[in-house]
């Protein structure tokens, strides 16, 4: 099994237009928090929003709104690797 492939794998599924970038409909979908058919109360609905945009914020390094998969998942997955390779503590 291999770790990165499978991470890749995944940052590719949750890719709907396959342009290589996370949106926030994307990343919204892939935390399970897309919008549903059933309308949300205001308050709900900014709570998900601020939640969806502090993760994107986490990630996105060059501040375009989204995420890439070396500025997400490819540099906690590298960070991972590097840790279990070396037999660091978390």
């Amino acid at each position: 099994m291999d770790y990165e492939a499978d991470t890749r794998a995944s940052f590719d599924a949750h890719d709907a237009d396959h342009d290589g970038l996370l949106d926030f409909g994307e990343i919204a979908t892939s935390m399970n928090m897309g919008s549903s058919a059933v309308a949300a109360a205001p308050a709900q609905e900014a709570a998900r929003r601020q939640l969806i945009d502090a993760h994107i914020e986490r990630f996105d390094a060059d501040r375009d709104g989204k995420v890439s998969y070396a500025e997400g998942w490819g540099a906690f997955n590298r960070r991972m690797v590097e840790l279990v390779s070396h037999k660091t503590e978390l």
